[in-house]
């Protein structure tokens, strides 16, 4: 189990969203090793490298208090009352917050799921990530059916870019305006999440930009793999048009205050 010292990130609402660093907690946290005992006899796994951009795929795994390791199929859901995981009122949402919050991205565990195995036989790789209480209050996360908004950020320095970040994901296409929840988390409580990993020859820093709420929340940098060619945007898609009549609202809608390195040029 890998051990992480803990930044309360603060998210900051707006287009181009940073987040701020408070004070260093005086506790470390112990990343749970996470395991999959759903059957995936049947299932084939992906290991392709992707040719173009591609939509986020940040799956919601449930509410957990810590232990040693968790298991994403018997334990999903497990500790929740789901009369608790939907209450909509405005007042709740009102009388707490979510400044304190802390993400951890967990690259080095890989877990093999299939999300709707019943409609495919591919299952794809995934890392961990930890949304963590680290307040002695109670704190307010917000997501939408089973998963969370979000998007991947690379580094590209191909072409004398230098370092720079691009996305290598876009928000998912939501046709539905119902599916909101909030999530009372206590403290030392922790939401626990998938995101996709890619398979690629190109190694280099990555980070999440993560929406809860209003709230756009950015990562620390950690390294992985990705396939050069994700940063690109398909010519004949209907987001690459969109990028082009309207690059402002892209930016904020599609890629939650990125740049696409299209718009770079």
């Amino acid at each position: 189990m890998k051990t992480y010292i803990l930044f309360a990130f603060l998210g900051v609402g707006g287009i181009a969203c940073t987040t701020t660093t408070s004070s260093i907690t005086d506790r470390a946290f112990v990343a749970p090793k996470i395991v999959n005992s759903q059957p995936l006899d049947k299932q084939v796994p992906d290991t392709s490298a992707l040719n173009e951009m591609r939509s986020s795929d940040i799956i919601y795994m449930g509410r957990h208090n810590w232990k040693r390791e968790i298991d994403i199929y018997s334990d999903k859901l497990g500790d929740e009352n789901f009369a608790d995981r939907y209450p909509t009122s405005d007042r709740m949402a009102d009388s707490m917050d979510i400044v304190g919050l802390t993400i951890v991205p967990d690259y080095d565990q890989t877990i093999w799921y299939a999300h709707y195995p019943s409609a495919s036989r591919m299952m794809y790789s995934y890392y961990p990530i930890f949304i963590i209480n680290t307040t002695n209050t109670n704190k307010l996360f917000q997501a939408k059916d089973t998963y969370i908004l979000g998007i991947q950020e690379a580094v590209d320095s191909t072409n004398g870019r230098y370092g720079h970040w691009f996305p290598i994901e876009h928000r998912p296409f939501d046709f539905c305006g119902n599916g909101r929840f909030y999530q009372v988390l206590q403290p030392g409580q922790f939401i626990l999440a998938l995101v996709r990993k890619y398979h690629g020859d190109c190694k280099t820093s990555m980070r999440l930009r993560l929406q809860i709420g209003e709230n756009i929340f950015v990562t620390k940098g950690f390294e992985g793999y990705i396939n050069e060619q994700q940063f690109e945007l398909r010519d004949s898609s209907s987001l690459a048009r969109q990028v082009k009549e309207d690059p402002i609202g892209s930016i904020s809608y599609s890629f939650m205050g990125a740049t696409p390195r299209v718009l770079s040029h």
